[in-house]
């Protein structure tokens, strides 16, 4: 068995002496959203077999050449923490099996659903004397700012048709908050029913990051209870990643508790 790149300078194949196919392989480099306290390089990698696997003969072959290609690539990035890894879905249970039996891999990182029982809620003062907090995204104009500024904490994550669309959810607002007239930072609230339960959703809150450890993520977090209070509704969920501890921490402050986890993050540091 030996390791033959594909035309996708991301991908390999696992072939035989014969070149048949046995299984592929894929590794892709991108860097960490700017909300954690220090700066890591990701490598995430998949494996899959075409023959019979079950005893991952395959696919462990495939990991481990995509894991010493990982190694190489993180060389240039000497000042950054790195990171090699696999994401599943928490019902993909072979898959997560597979991971887990690779050495040096642990489920360390999760996409957790966190809750907010809003029944007691009660809404606080919201004012800021320092900064402005408005509706927004109401003209092509803040879309394009918000956009703009959104990108440079979680890369390419939304268009104006896509926010456009995110409009028209049930429920929807935006706030942001203004530094002279400039945003600094925002959060995006609509409601979604699941199961004949309706509950407010907390989406992509950010903080610039000249910007953060002055209480705005937590003004924003009560701007969003507030909303979903005036709805009527009994409910707040949020997704945060487990290893975002700046962000758990205050959601957890504001009455938060786990709920579920929805992806299993399994991997290791190199």
């Amino acid at each position: 068995m030996k390791i033959v790149n594909g035309d996708d300078r991301r991908e390999v194949f696992a072939v035989d002496s014969n070149e048949n196919v046995l299984g592929k392989g894929f590794i892709n480099e991108f860097m960490d959203a700017d909300i954690y306290e220090g700066k890591r390089v990701n490598y995430f990698i998949e494996a899959s077999a075409v023959q019979d696997d079950s005893d991952y003969t395959i696919r462990k072959f495939i990991v481990g050449e995509l894991i010493n290609r990982a190694k190489n690539q993180r060389k240039s990035y000497p000042h950054y923490a790195a990171r090699v890894y696999n994401c599943c879905f928490a019902d993909e249970v072979e898959n997560i099996s597979f991971f887990k039996s690779i050495e040096g891999f642990k489920h360390d990182e999760g996409m957790h659903i966190l809750t907010c029982d809003l029944k007691d809620y009660q809404i606080q003062d919201l004012e800021d004397k320092e900064y402005a907090i408005k509706d927004n995204l109401k003209t092509n104009f803040e879309i394009e700012e918000f956009i703009a500024e959104h990108r440079k904490i979680f890369g390419n994550a939304y268009s104006t048709e896509k926010i456009n669309k995110l409009k028209e959810q049930e429920g929807f607002k935006s706030i942001g908050v203004y530094d002279n007239g400039k945003i600094i930072a925002n959060i995006l609230l609509f409601t979604v029913e699941e199961e004949g339960i309706k509950f407010g959703c907390l989406e992509d809150m950010y903080v610039a990051s000249a910007y953060r450890k002055k209480g705005l993520g937590e003004r924003l977090v009560k701007q969003g209870l507030a909303h979903f209070k005036a709805l009527g509704l009994r409910e707040s969920r949020v997704e945060v990643w487990s290893a975002n501890v700046r962000a758990t921490s205050l959601y957890y402050k504001h009455g938060y508790k786990y709920m579920k986890e929805t992806e299993a993050s399994i991997g290791m540091a190199i």
